[in-house]
């Protein structure tokens, strides 16, 4: 017994002389164990480079911290309980060890504030600049920062004491809990709340409840800052279609965070397919601006992904509001048209891009039937003419005969709408005549023009 309260006695002065009241929360839980060794609370083999009385000392501080009652001395052994992990703490709970702590852990959280320390780091390396800026950052609510957001989970004081912390004030202070976290400014709310968002005993990987009860009650910025984080984890993990409809929309709030949010999502969109109903289905409660932003950063590429035209499908077609779907359907057109014109890279087929189904969807429903004979004629007259233009060299001629057919290609949908037989016995004519198509491969799993002509605008099998 007497060995027992000698232990406990050095961990006291440990406590005093490392000043852990202050700033235990930095210390990783290797350090602990130095400290430790330093104090001979645990023995240390140099030769096999272990602990031999690690387990014992364990299982004596557990014993002991168990059968404090004093007040002082449980706030004391706090450090120590967080370094003995959390299935230790939670037996505590369920034994009303921290009862009467309640007003010193909510206390303590309201004092703490968490900081970057910029000591180790090379003042001339990436990692120093971007460190040094993730505060401001942070604060000015920059998206991309905010949803790559993370800390090294070895660290013992944040994240240990985050989660001990959330576990407490879930049974015993939620609300003052809450609180607490609306009044912390953006950097510590989200380190706060970082390493909330991982429970390892859950199947999934993200704990999709806590983030859940705390959207109750976080306000103002640092809800923003929550919805931002929580959003892609809805999308790729726990998909709950009224709750992802619900934070966009108080994502759309703010001009800078949309713009922000348009960039994230619609630049790959076939990693984030769940986004794109609900957000065709929140379309009606958008602004123009709004939705302009949202157009704006669609990414036009000569090629095209299923997944990323099932998505941006999913978006249009889930469009309640016909006027705005007209609209939507034109400003894409109109970005696809500027696109190709302003197209100048090496052509080797045909240009389709992601969008190419709204672009033909726009064209069959909406413009009107005049322009869009009128541009089919234009393109095939160009490529019957395109012997007589003059051109700097083989490539520029190529690449004109590209547009001119990437233009046919999707105007040749009125085709049967309007019953234009006349031009597409001249499309016919222009595939079976041009050896440049004849010669064309396709890319992977990528149809050749021809094919694509033959599939969908001809109507003929696949030779």
């Amino acid at each position: 017994m007497e060995e027992q309260v000698d232990i406990f006695d050095t961990y006291l002065k440990l406590y005093d002389k490392k000043s852990y009241r202050n700033i235990f929360y930095n210390f990783t839980y290797s350090e602990m164990i130095d400290h430790f060794i330093e104090y001979q609370i645990y023995e240390y083999d140099e030769v096999y480079d272990r602990l031999p009385n690690e387990n014992e000392i364990i299982n004596k501080f557990k014993k002991k911290i168990t059968d404090i009652t004093d007040i002082e001395i449980k706030k004391k052994v706090l450090p120590l309980i967080l370094f003995l992990g959390e299935e230790f703490y939670k037996d505590l709970y369920k034994n009303d060890f921290f009862n009467d702590l309640k007003e010193f852990l909510l206390q303590e959280l309201k004092d703490i504030n968490f900081d970057i320390n910029l000591t180790f780091l090379d003042k001339n390396s990436y990692q120093f600049e971007n460190q040094s800026t993730l505060k401001k950052e942070i604060e000015e609510l920059n998206f991309n920062t905010i949803i790559e957001f993370g800390f090294a989970r070895s660290t013992m004081g944040n994240n240990q004491y985050v989660r001990f912390i959330y576990f407490i004030a879930e049974k015993l202070f939620f609300e003052g809990y809450c609180k607490v976290l609306n009044d912390k400014n953006s950097f510590n709310f989200l380190y706060l709340t970082n390493s909330l968002e991982w429970d390892y005993n859950a199947t999934d990987t993200r704990d999709t409840k806590r983030r859940i009860e705390l959207l109750k009650y976080i306000l103002s910025k640092n809800k923003l800052i929550l919805e931002i984080r929580f959003l892609r984890d809805l999308l790729w993990y726990t998909y709950d279609k009224k709750l992802v409809k619900n934070i966009v929309l108080n994502l759309s709030e703010n001009i800078d965070v949309w713009k922000s949010f348009s960039n994230y999502y619609l630049n790959s969109p076939s990693r984030y397919k769940k986004l794109f109903q609900p957000l065709g289905e929140l379309i009606v409660n958008l602004e123009k601006e709004k939705i302009d932003i949202l157009i704006s950063f669609i990414k036009m590429d000569r090629f095209s992904q299923d997944d990323n035209k099932k998505a941006f499908k999913s978006l249009f077609f889930n469009i309640k509001d016909i006027e705005k779907q007209k609209y939507i359907s034109r400003k894409i057109y109109d970005k696809w048209v500027t696109y190709l014109e302003n197209y100048q890279d090496y052509f080797s087929s045909i240009i389709l891009t992601d969008v190419i189904d709204i672009v033909i969807y726009y064209i069959q429903e909406y413009l009107d039937k005049n322009i869009a004979i009128k541009e089919l004629n234009i393109a095939i007259d160009n490529i019957q003419e395109i012997d007589n233009k003059w051109f700097k060299d083989i490539s520029e001629q190529n690449n004109f005969f590209y547009k001119q057919m990437s233009k046919i290609f999707v105007y040749s949908c009125v085709i049967g709408k309007y019953s234009l037989d006349d031009i597409k016995s001249q499309i016919q004519n222009i595939c079976d005549n041009s050896y440049l198509l004849k010669s064309e491969e396709g890319y992977g799993k990528d149809k050749t023009t021809l094919k694509l002509f033959n599939e969908y605008i001809l109507g003929a099998n696949d030779e």
